[in-house]
């Protein structure tokens, strides 16, 4: 009994030793473990702060490029336009001032035309009454002035027919160059397109960021493009009408020119008839001599004893009105 006794008292101290053992290990482990815990969750922390702030530096280096790219972007297209705003209102200005001007000409021409025809139609009635010969030769002089002048005019408004036809064409060459260079950045950017499309996940922040600014610089030349062939068309539509007005004005000439010549043929014919009539009263005025009807006649041509034919001054009366009428 008693060595069971003192075996059961060894066998108890044995096992609450081993438990304290076991409670000093189990407690030695927890806090070994908290103290692991505690540093791993405190290294996991640091290295997700790490992560966050270098995470939040790259994306705002991002965010500032893409700021950046999109307001140049911005700025370009602004700049574009405003230059394009400025350039057609002073387009407009032009065009307004040179049809105020264009008028005030024409109506001065007008006004100085009719004042000319009132003071040429006046001399000419003057002279008309005392000089009939002159009167012919210097119309004549003038219809062939008017003539040259209309002659000179036709043939300005042929060669400037002929410069704006060819400043047309090449404004057709350059809308031709504009609009192939159109279609080459349109293939360009369906290119572009087409691969941001198919590598959308394999492309990284720069490739990205690179793909967006070439789709940025083909976007703003291809607005440029575009309103430089809009401006050459607009220049194109007014070559165009320029060219109408030529036409016009150059008919206009010509219908003047044909009027001018029957007038001339017209007042050829005149002064045919007035050489006639010169020539028929030279014949009178011989054969008065010759009969002797008339003394004044005689007297006229330095006194009688024949016929001395016409004049010196008569002579050259008909030699200028000849000269005059070839």
């Amino acid at each position: 009994c008693y060595r069971g006794w003192k075996g059961r008292l060894a066998f108890l101290e044995k096992m609450r030793l081993v438990w304290a053992a076991q409670l000093v290990q189990r407690n030695w482990r927890g806090h070994a473990g908290r103290e692991q815990f505690l540093r791993r969750r405190i290294e996991s922390g640091a290295v997700t702060h790490i992560q966050r702030v270098w995470r939040g530096h790259t994306a705002r280096v991002m965010v500032d490029k893409l700021h950046e790219a999109r307001w140049k972007g911005a700025c370009a297209m602004q700049s574009c336009w405003r230059k394009r705003k400025a350039r057609r209102q002073a387009f407009l200005m032009r065009i307004k001032r040179n049809a105020s001007m264009l008028i005030q000409r024409i109506y001065r021409g007008h006004l100085g035309r009719r004042r000319c025809a009132v003071e040429r139609d006046k001399f000419l009635f003057s002279r008309s009454q005392s000089q009939g010969i002159a009167f012919g030769r210097q119309m004549l002089l003038e219809h062939k002035l008017h003539a040259t002048k209309l002659q000179s005019e036709v043939s300005v408004l042929t060669q400037e027919k002929i410069k704006t036809e060819e400043h047309i064409e090449s404004l057709l060459d350059e809308i031709s160059e504009f609009e192939e260079g159109v279609k080459t950045l349109e293939k360009e950017m369906h290119q572009l397109s087409k691969i941001q499309t198919e590598s959308a996940g394999v492309l990284d922040e720069e490739a990205k960021v690179e793909l967006r600014d070439q789709k940025i610089r083909l976007d703003s030349e291809f607005s440029q493009m575009l309103a430089n062939i809009a401006d050459r068309k607009e220049n194109l539509t007014r070559l165009e009408s320029n060219m109408v007005l030529l036409d016009r004005s150059r008919q206009a000439k010509e219908e003047e020119l044909r009027v001018l010549e029957r007038k001339l043929v017209v007042l050829l014919e005149e002064q045919q008839n007035e050489l006639e009539s010169i020539r028929r009263r030279q014949e009178r005025k011989g054969e008065a001599l010759i009969e002797g009807k008339t003394s004044v006649l005689t007297t006229a041509t330095g006194g009688g004893g024949g016929f001395a034919g016409p004049s010196a001054k008569d002579k050259r009366q008909a030699a200028q009105l000849m000269q005059s009428t070839e």
